[in-house]
Parts: C-alpha cells; sequence; structure tokens
C-alpha cells in the first residue's frame, strides 16, 4: 500500500510504502505484555520472568517493531486513543537499552509523546505542541534519505510534526513507548486502517508542514496545519 507525500521545498509528489510493523518480543520491556500477533501491547502491574538479553529495555518501558529501515519511504499507523503516556516514533537499531536514555535525535530517538496530557516532541529542548483534540490515531512517516521523521493526526488527516532533519546512517527501527497501564497500545494493519477501515487503492497525499494549500489539499489527501 503506497501513500503520496509533498517533499519539502518540492513540487513534486513522492511515495510511501505502508509498513506492516509488528512488534519485537526480544526488545520489550519487561512490564510490557504484547499480544499473540505481536500487533499491541500494554503495561501490565509487575515485571515479567523474561531473558535479560542486551536487546532488552530495561528501564523505560520501550519496545520496538520488528523490521529496520536502512533505506525508503515508510509509514505505519498506531492507535493511541485510550493510552493517557505513550510515545511513537523511529529510533536507531543501535540504541541504549540499558539505564535511562533521554528520548532525544542527540541519543538516536525521534519521537513524538503524550504525557500530563500534553503533546510533545524532544530535540535539542522540549518543544510542546498546542493541539487542540486528543489524538486517537497516529502516523508515522519516515523518508530515510532525506533525514525526516513527520507525524499525521489520521482522524482529521492534518500535520502534527516534522522533526528538524537529521542525517540517518544505520538502521532505523519503529519506535513505541507504553508510561501508563489504563489501555493497549494498537498498531494498525498494512493493508488496513484503524477499525478496520480500508486504506484507498490510490493512497493518501500528505502535505509537508509550510506547504501551500492548493486545489489538491482536499480528501483524501493529508492536509498541513
Amino acid at each position: 500500500m503506497m501513500s503520496s507525500m509533498i517533499a519539502r521545498g518540492q513540487a513534486h509528489r513522492v511515495d510511501f510504502a505502508k509498513a506492516d510493523v509488528v512488534l519485537d518480543p526480544d526488545t520489550a520491556h519487561p512490564e510490557l505484555f504484547l499480544s499473540e500477533d505481536r500487533r499491541s501491547v500494554r503495561r501490565g502491574p509487575c515485571r515479567q520472568s523474561v531473558p535479560d538479553n542486551p536487546e532488552r529495555f530495561d528501564c523505560r518501558p520501550c519496545v520496538l517493531g520488528a523490521e529496520s529501515f536502512s533505506s525508503g519511504r515508510h509509514y505505519w499507523e498506531v492507535e493511541v486513543k485510550n493510552v493517557m503516556v505513550w510515545a511513537v516514533g523511529v529510533c536507531r537499531d543501535s540504541v541504549q537499552r540499558k539505564g535511562e536514555a533521554l528520548l532525544v535525535p542527540q541519543n538516536g530517538f525521534w519521537t513524538l509523546e503524550m504525557f500530563g496530557n500534553q503533546y510533545r516532541v524532544l530535540s535539542s529542548a522540549e518543544k510542546i505542541l498546542p493541539l487542540n483534540e486528543r489524538l486517537r490515531r497516529v502516523a508515522v512517516f519516515l523518508d530515510y534519505e532525506s533525514g525526516d521523521v513527520s507525524f499525521y493526526n489520521m482522524r482529521d488527516r492534518s500535520h502534527i510534526y516534522t522533526c528538524p532533519r537529521s542525517l540517518f546512517s544505520g538502521p532505523l527501527r519503529p519506535f513505541f513507548r507504553l508510561g501508563s497501564d489504563d489501555s493497549p497500545l494498537f498498531i494498525c494493519p498494512a493493508f488496513k486502517g484503524a477499525q478496520g477501515v480500508t486504506v484507498p487503492e490510490g493512497g493518501l497525499v500528505l502535505h509537508r508542514a509550510g506547504s501551500p494549500r492548493s486545489h489538491l489539499d482536499q480528501f483524501p489527501g493529508l492536509r498541513a496545519q
């Protein structure tokens, strides 16, 4: 399944392949419980007895997607509507798994998170995002060669945030953090949107933040704010 985006500073569209993301149990923090199909994760009240392998996060309640990306343009969607504390995005495959690593680009993390009823991103300084509604389904867009990570609200197809451009090197993996134990976080299958809504075969048109609105800025496009 493909989606289209207007590239930053360019007039032509580029295609993004919808990644069929599943979770890697070997990376999951001991308090995270994965579903049998590895498409959802919840935080439990206590730690499981699991091997303390080098890949596993042992301090922050994080888990990675099983697939890694070293090139190309990819996106995936995550249901977050009933989760009070969460983070989604991408990270380097080589990130620190042991101890309290800050989730910042300098440490290999590019994330959007909800914490304390606020949406924020962590870059050189914490940035609070002035969103007017609670997010339900978030799409993460990765353009490896351009060094871009962007987030979109899939309820109204609006742009949330694009991280400052980075020079990627080495594999990147989908990243998830679940800080509360109220509800599970769900990853939407590649052939469907949330709740079984089929993604149109023609794809979705994305517009970067700051790009001018035009006649293209209509459904099924994803419109930048």
